[in-house]
């Protein structure tokens, strides 16, 4: 489980699909917010699940 969405790109990033590693079947994606609503998002693979993710960061704020 991440905290921020940034932690759960990067593992996804980094981590899944590494020479070596078993097959990935699918990506599971859980969001959960303190109201009690939740998304649960399934995925086939590695680029359309960061896609997802994306969508959740927050935006870019630059000064004036």
């Amino acid at each position: 489980m991440f905290a921020v969405v940034q932690d759960a790109i990067a593992f996804i990033d980094n981590s899944v699909g590494d020479a070596g590693s078993l097959p990935f079947v699918r990506h599971e994606i859980q969001i959960r917010y303190n109201n009690g609503s939740f998304i649960d998002a399934t995925f086939v693979d590695k680029e359309s699940a960061l896609a997802f993710l994306q969508g959740y960061q927050p935006p870019m704020i630059r000064p004036l």
